[in-house]
């Protein structure tokens, strides 16, 4: 899998007979697994990162990356791909709090049995 120090990975994963919470993981070793994990589960990030979302095991779709809540801390809103991942970049601030910033976002898939899920990570902007 590609990487590099500009670009982090997203993967969305879950069974048919296990759709739901999924299970995420990225390149910075962050897995969860489990409803309370994938609440808590956050990606460190930097000015003008990449974020690619893929699906991984019986999640035939990733719907749609969504702004929840918190600072928008994208510059460019995730779309999707033509290889279906989804793609954002995070934007450049100027005026950091201390402590950095975080980005609540919803990531909704479909998994193999048809049935649409919804799940919260978060993105974390570090000062």
């Amino acid at each position: 899998m590609p990487n590099n120090l500009n670009t982090h990975y997203i993967y969305v994963g879950a069974t048919t007979a296990d759709p739901f919470p999924p299970s995420l993981s990225d390149d910075e070793n962050h897995t969860a697994h489990n409803a309370k994990d994938d609440k808590n589960f956050t990606t460190d990030v930097n000015p003008g990162d990449i974020i690619i979302w893929q699906a991984v095991g019986d999640v035939t779709s990733l719907e749609e990356i969504a702004y929840k809540t918190g600072s928008h801390l994208f510059a460019q809103i995730p779309t999707k791909q033509n290889d279906g991942t989804w793609k954002g970049v995070i934007g450049n601030f100027a005026n950091v709090p201390k402590g950095g910033l975080i980005e609540e976002y919803d990531i909704s898939y479909i998994v193999n049995n048809g049935m649409f899920y919804t799940q919260d990570p978060k993105l974390s902007f570090k000062k």
